[in-house]
């Protein structure tokens, strides 16, 4: 079972936990990011991308089917939409996501 630990940088002794087993994901999580919104988004092994807000211990798969998903960072800089996540894998395919308030 995955647990995501979430730990306050102005008190590292606060810590906050989220059970992501509770929400029936496949795989583990390989990488984050924490996007403008101030949620975390995270890249699933077993091929799911999944926004998790810590504050109402809720989660949603955004995209699912891609295997071997590695990292996942919002984009910046010349040519990266910032509205947009972006997805790599295993086999090195970036794939550019759009999500959505929810």
């Amino acid at each position: 079972m995955s647990t995501l630990a979430i730990v306050d940088i102005n008190d590292p002794s606060h810590i906050r936990t989220v059970n992501l087993g509770l929400f029936g994901l496949f795989g583990f999580p390989d990488d984050l990011t924490v996007g403008p919104d101030g949620l975390i988004y995270l890249a699933m092994d077993g091929g799911d991308i999944v926004r998790v807000d810590p504050d109402r211990h809720a989660a949603c798969i955004l995209a699912s089917g891609m295997f071997g998903s590695t990292s996942v960072r919002f984009g910046a800089g010349t040519g990266w939409d910032p509205q947009a996540l972006y997805s790599t894998d295993l086999f090195g395919t970036v794939r550019k996501l759009t999500p959505t308030a929810g």
